[in-house]
């Protein structure tokens, strides 16, 4: 990549035409022709950073739909720029003026056209979390020739009090990645100082990091026709000789009306020890040797038991909680969902609507980093780079813009909803349903459980966004997890 522009004379002309390219919209073509487009923006993104065109650099690090180009640069420009300073001192730059941005910011928001995270797709936030990873991505020894202490004690500072859950987010990987003390640990020095009304994530008692989305949430959810790992096809009944014509879920809207939080991580053993101090049994070392890898081998009966035990630790009155015992007071079979668990603000798992929209973080690509393979190693712990293995502690990925971490790899994981492979239309509902009713573990097709996420045994083509599993609630393997949500009831809505 460094020789691209190297042996290229600097001109007037040569940047005008690197502007235009880096700036130019990938329309029309095929699915290849799209990706290279999008390399192409990312290159000459590239070659206007090597002549020190910087101020038309910083705007192609803002979050798009389409995030693919901007991917690419934060992966490739350490590899290009060899010394981070420019970096470093437009992070400073940003910093510095984070406390006025975001006043003005709440000033002018307005709550009929606000996004369900205001940081979002804002310029500078956005602008900010690339400059962390893009300084996260250089080396240890590089970045200590370049920084000083009090860089990295006033990004602890902005970590800990920024209303972005994906500032907070990039912060944490950076400070992982580059071997700083952990950010958590300063975390809960500061909750008090927090104002609610503008705070978008908050730690639990039991250490879940907790991003906040405000509704109403409309979005589309499904694949794009045109990209080539989406399944589809037709099969003949041998019975009746009937045709089923049958895909991965085509694109279509989605609607959550409510506010919600989700975990920006998926559940640790040390938190489901607490639960239950004998779960990290021999198994589940196979996979999870220390307390701080994801939980797995879970299935959908002991997630939910979980999350009503975490709705008791966080003093949530028990008519709150989501989840019914069965008769004999068990998660197990004949347990069920209380009848207004969408209403209810008790811990419980995502519906599907609401996992998909976190994962996506409001992009339209395949993945949350975009469309391209090549940075698949970055944010996701999958069998190319798992091995089939062991799974990953979470955190140690890039997040997506949200600043959730692993909606990719690492373990699949439980939503609220059944799967009714009877009613293939029931799919594509605009509008979340509450499933009330026993809950059986007996593996009759209506009665599966959805799961989201990929894992680590899964290939390229099966990490995406649309991509989904069904399974019996009693099914659990090294690959079965959980993250958690709940109902914000007295949020407000915008």
């Amino acid at each position: 990549l460094p020789l691209l522009i190297s042996e290229l004379t600097d001109s007037e002309e040569l940047r005008g035409t690197l502007r235009q390219a880096a700036q130019s919209q990938v329309s029309g073509g095929t699915w290849d022709e799209q990706n290279l487009a999008r390399r192409r923006a990312a290159v000459a993104g590239l070659g206007l950073a090597q002549l020190g065109e910087w101020r038309s650099v910083w705007p192609l690090l803002s979050h798009q739909t389409d995030p693919s180009m901007r991917s690419l640069l934060i992966e490739w420009l350490p590899r290009t720029i060899h010394d981070p300073s420019i970096v470093l001192q437009q992070t400073k730059s940003l910093l510095s003026g984070r406390a006025r941005h975001l006043e003005a910011l709440n000033a002018n928001l307005d709550a009929e056209s606000a996004v369900p995270n205001r940081w979002l797709f804002d310029d500078p936030s956005s602008q900010l979390r690339a400059c962390v990873q893009i300084l996260g991505n250089y080396s240890t020894d590089v970045l200590r020739r370049h920084s000083n202490d009090s860089y990295w004690e006033s990004l602890e500072q902005v970590a800990t009090v920024d209303p972005d859950p994906g500032v907070h987010a990039a912060c944490e990987w950076m400070m992982r990645r580059h071997h700083r003390p952990p950010i958590a640990e300063t975390v809960a020095k500061t909750q008090q100082a927090k104002v609610v009304n503008n705070v978008a994530w908050r730690t639990t008692a039991n250490g879940h990091c907790l991003v906040t989305l405000q509704g109403p949430i409309d979005f589309v959810a499904g694949a794009n026709k045109r990209d080539p790992d989406r399944d589809a096809g037709e099969t003949l009944d041998p019975v009746d000789q009937s045709r089923e014509v049958w895909s991965e879920d085509h694109p279509h809207p989605k609607y959550i009306p409510r506010s919600f939080e989700i975990a920006a991580h998926e559940t640790q053993f040390s938190q489901f020890q607490k639960f239950d101090k004998d779960f990290h049994i021999s198994q589940n070392k196979t996979l999870g040797p220390t307390l701080q890898h994801p939980a797995c081998q879970v299935t959908w009966y002991r997630a939910a038991a979980y999350c009503n035990w975490l709705s008791e630790q966080e003093n949530i009155d028990q008519d709150q909680w989501c989840f019914l015992p069965n008769a004999a007071g068990e998660y197990a079979e004949g347990m069920s969902l209380a009848p207004d668990y969408l209403h209810r603000s008790g811990f419980r798992l995502p519906t599907e609507a609401e996992w998909e929209y976190a994962c996506r973080a409001g992009t339209v690509t395949r993945r949350y980093f975009g469309d391209t393979d090549e940075l698949m190693d970055r944010y996701v712990w999958y069998i190319n780079n798992s091995h089939e293995k062991i799974l990953l502690v979470p955190g140690t990925l890039l997040p997506n813009e949200l600043g959730l971490f692993d909606m990719f790899g690492n373990v699949m994981e439980w939503c609220m909803d059944e799967f009714y492979t009877a009613s293939p239309g029931s799919r594509f509902r605009k509008f979340d349903i509450e499933q009330a009713g026993a809950i059986a573990a007996r593996k009759r097709s209506h009665l599966l459980r959805l799961l989201r996420g990929s894992s680590l045994w899964d290939h390229p083509w099966e990490v995406r966004a649309s991509e989904y599993a069904s399974f019996s609630p009693s099914y659990h393997d090294g690959n079965t997890g959980f993250r958690v949500a709940r109902t914000l009831t007295n949020f407000p809505t915008r």
